[in-house]
């Protein structure tokens, strides 16, 4: 599934994100879910500068178009450590 243009507003992100995270917003989510999501996000703002951030929006789009390689990667990642 390819994603189109997405537009983001430059205040009251969060909001935004609330709202339009996967088919309808966060409330589709448990509130771990949610989380961990936006722990997940905190941490890359915060580690990672544009030029990563452009490269993680292209891998995960490549992830969304093979969910099968996302899967493969998941393993790989309890492999050494990391939990599901």
């Amino acid at each position: 599934m390819r994603l189109q243009r997405m537009r983001l507003p430059q205040k009251n992100v969060l909001k935004w994100l609330e709202e339009n995270y996967g088919l309808g917003g966060m409330e589709n989510y448990t509130s771990e879910q949610n989380q961990a999501i936006l722990q997940a996000i905190n941490l890359i703002l915060k580690n990672a500068a544009a030029i990563e951030w452009d490269f993680l929006g292209k891998f995960f789009l490549k992830l969304s178009d093979s969910p099968a390689i996302a899967w493969n990667l998941l393993d790989e990642l309890e492999e050494i450590g990391f939990e599901g």
